[in-house]
């Protein structure tokens, strides 16, 4: 089932900012996706560590927006969440941007993993 940690999502409100202090924390900034000539999510990483870094909603505070984690297979893993009645919010699907198998679930406090 789970194996690890991928990733985190975190919400923040300027980017320059943002990068500026996690490379002071020693962090890499590996890519940055735009959209429409705007940025959209800069991906970095410290170690074993990763950030993906996406812009907050106008009039939002910054928060984590989820935390991904490693399973080693996908679909038996969302069938065994299914079978523990877990809310599956996105059923497995492959990335247009990295060509990732994924899904998403909801703890029982409404967290998106």
């Amino acid at each position: 089932m789970i194996v690890g940690i991928d990733h985190a999502e975190i919400s923040v409100n300027d980017f320059e900012t943002t990068v500026s202090f996690y490379k002071k924390l020693g962090f890499t900034q590996n890519s940055v996706f735009e959209q429409d000539g705007q940025i959209v999510q800069i991906q970095m990483s410290s170690g074993s560590v990763n950030l993906d870094l996406v812009k907050a909603p106008e009039g939002e505070k910054p928060k984590l927006e989820h935390l991904a984690f490693l399973v080693d297979d996908v679909d038996h893993t969302v069938t065994e969440l299914k079978q523990l009645d877990v809310t599956i919010v996105l059923e497995p699907v492959t990335s247009e941007r990295s060509g990732r198998k994924l899904a998403a679930f909801k703890d029982i406090d409404g967290i998106l993993h």
